[in-house]
């Protein structure tokens, strides 16, 4: 819902809107204030986000409205299985030039903090996009710069050169996803050498790449085709979404990595998604950068996670920089996936969501990871640890009420079951008592010792209801017979197939046959008196049925009382204990406040001693621990300085 800068401006109707937003949001979650990376992924921040949704089957109704949603796990699909059953992640570590590019990008957010974006001038959006960049190589920043032999091309290639050289059939392709340095589309894509050094640039110098994509003049695609034609992989087992310009080069090169011609697939996500089909004989995919939306990795994983790949076991690749953006990244997709699972939990009757597992389970390990900081690494750990103690604990809270309300429910089938086999053992003994009698039939005052008379006064009496019958309509016969002991009664019903009727039987309880039958002139008067007879006969069978439920349910009573005495939660020691150490962690995570960070060096570097540890640890993030005290201070003085201009821009609408 928009609105116009007056009404924002504080006008009345605008105070009204921000009050709608507010009761909306206050409707579906609660808002808290959580310790996160800062965008240059140096240092921390403070942010308001959701942690906690409730009424979630009512926000799942307003969703469902629009969208239907089914998950692998709901349509139970054959896919492979993970190798070690997760993600494999590989480190990658800046070179020296990379870090001190880092630095720069930081001192750049320093000097933009607090100012309005001029067109053509630097902005936070362009920090952040060199900053991936950086984070994967730094040839898209600098092409001339020498690769970093310890950086995320090179353990791609020597990974992917390996899996080539141990596959076997099925597993014998891979699928490598890479945003950043695509292919020039403009120019066309040329083949290149092994060991050229020139990639092709459009006429502005710089890549036309897809929204997804991050152009560069630096063709990294081609380098990594070099490099792995360098390992001894053949050219033509490696190739690029992108030189399938059309849909017929496409199902071409599909069909070629299906069948193994074509072993290594490099694409990109905006190209790769939906309808790639490759999955025949993948054996590993590679992540060398991450998209923005959980969505996308979920896509990009379904191209091996897929129904019709051959191998049992499949293995995902993902390739971090330490010290680099890709943890903001990551924890970017975190933020973003978490709302979604807290919605597929509210699917499965959930009423709140709160830090429940996300679709992405890897991506706090992998934040974790990029930020090389133990205190966050072991937060990401407590966490996970947090999030199935308290799964556990509401799953033995919700079986205590789910036995209360069974035991109830179960007490009362049980007296119910006691009340009915009285009456049952009654008639069954009058059943048995009757079995060597003399056949005799009550009709009011009348007696019939025959069957044949008795039947056909039965059937009279029937008949005579059925004259006046409306369709639809049920009418009582009234017989006001007896037969050994039972009162006999019929009902007569007219329906679309004319006319009809059932009978029933009654002593101390009542027995109702549910079929019903045709009734016409031509019915048998024997006949009908059977069926009085036959239901008569099933009275102890009845009762042989109530005993047996009154069994079963006297044997599941000891169980649910049990349940009802259980103790408490058995790991509610460990619960806590979690609880308080990542309370002691988030803490020690804390931003200083701006008024002590503008205090002297001295005080600054003399302060409590979690937030000295805090500072370690973004000291060590950044690479600095060899800096002179006063250049860390400073460092400390600017997160907390441009977490506040941030903070106070959101709280004026600005981006």
């Amino acid at each position: 819902m928009r609105y116009s800068k007056r009404w924002r401006r504080g006008s009345r109707h605008g105070a009204a809107e921000e009050r709608f937003q507010s009761v909306r949001a206050a409707t579906f979650g609660d808002i808290v204030t959580e310790v996160e990376l800062a965008p240059s992924g140096r240092g921390f921040r403070t942010t308001r986000s959701f942690s906690k949704f409730v009424n979630i089957p009512e926000l799942i109704a307003l969703y469902s409205r629009v969208a239907d949603t089914q998950t692998p796990e709901m349509l139970n699909l054959p896919r492979p299985k993970l190798k070690t059953g997760q993600v494999t992640v590989v480190e990658a570590e800046l070179s020296q030039r990379e870090l001190n590019m880092m630095d720069e990008l930081v001192q750049r957010a320093e000097a933009i903090k607090g100012k309005r974006s001029e067109a053509g001038g630097d902005n936070m959006l362009k920090i952040l996009g060199e900053g991936l960049r950086l984070a994967t190589d730094i040839r898209l920043l600098d092409a001339q710069a020498p690769i970093n032999p310890h950086g995320k091309t090179v353990a791609a290639v020597e990974r992917i050169a390996q899996i080539w050289k141990e596959g076997t059939r099925p597993g014998l392709c891979q699928i490598v996803f890479l945003d950043m340095g695509v292919p020039n589309s403009k120019v066309g894509i040329k083949a290149q050498a092994a060991g050229d050094d020139e990639f092709a640039e459009d006429e502005d110098g710089n890549e036309a790449a897809l929204p997804n994509e991050i152009g560069s003049s630096f063709n990294l695609y081609e380098d990594l085709r070099t490099r792995l034609v360098q390992k001894g992989i053949p050219r033509d087992e490696i190739a690029f979404i992108h030189e399938a310009d059309n849909d017929i080069k496409k199902a071409r090169l599909f069909s070629a990595v299906r069948e193994a011609q074509v072993r290594i697939l490099i694409g990109s996500t905006a190209k790769m998604g939906v309808g790639t089909n490759v999955q025949r004989q993948l054996v590993a995919m590679h992540h060398l950068d991450a998209p923005w939306r959980p969505a996308d990795v979920e896509q990009r994983d379904g191209r091996i996670l897929r129904q019709g790949n051959l191998n049992s076991e499949v293995e995902i690749i993902r390739y971090i920089t330490l010290r680099s953006l890709d943890a903001y990244r990551w924890q970017t997709l975190t933020r973003k996936a978490n709302f979604i699972a807290q919605l597929r939990a509210g699917a499965r009757g959930v009423r709140t969501a709160e830090d429940i597992d996300s679709p992405l389970p890897e991506a706090a390990m992998i934040k974790a990871a990029a930020t090389g900081n133990p205190l966050i690494i072991e937060h990401a750990e407590l966490s996970k640890e947090l999030r199935e103690l308290e799964a556990a604990k509401r799953g033995q809270e919700r079986s205590v009420l789910a036995a209360k309300s069974a035991y109830a429910r179960l007490t009362s089938k049980i007296a119910a079951h006691e009340t009915a086999i009285e009456g049952l053992g009654a008639d069954a003994e009058q059943v048995r008592a009757s079995e060597t009698a003399a056949f005799l039939l009550t009709i009011g005052d009348r007696r019939f010792s025959e069957r044949k008379a008795a039947g056909e006064a039965l059937k009279a009496i029937v008949l005579s209801k059925a004259a006046p019958l409306g369709l639809g309509q049920p009418q009582k016969a009234a017989l006001q017979a007896r037969l050994r002991g039972f009162r006999l009664e019929a009902y007569v019903r007219s329906g679309a197939n004319g006319l009809s009727y059932t009978i029933e039987i009654e002593r101390e309880r009542g027995y109702a046959k549910q079929e019903s039958y045709l009734l016409s002139d031509e019915i048998d008067p024997a006949g009908l008196l059977r069926r009085f007879e036959n239901c008569i006969k099933q009275v102890p069978a009845v009762l042989a049925a109530e005993e047996q439920e009154l069994s079963k349910a006297r044997a599941d009573l000891p169980k649910l009382e049990r349940q009802l005495t259980a103790t408490g939660f058995a790991r509610a020691e460990r619960l806590n204990a979690v609880k308080a150490r990542i309370m002691d962690i988030e803490k020690a995570l804390q931003p200083s406040e701006h008024g002590a960070a503008k205090n002297s060096e001295g005080t600054a570097l003399q302060a409590d001693p979690p937030v000295n540890a805090a500072r370690s640890s973004i000291s060590s993030l950044a690479g600095l621990e060899n800096s002179p005290q006063g250049q860390r201070a400073k460092i400390a003085l600017l997160e907390a300085e441009f977490s506040e201009t941030r903070a106070r821009q959101n709280g004026r609408g600005r981006s």
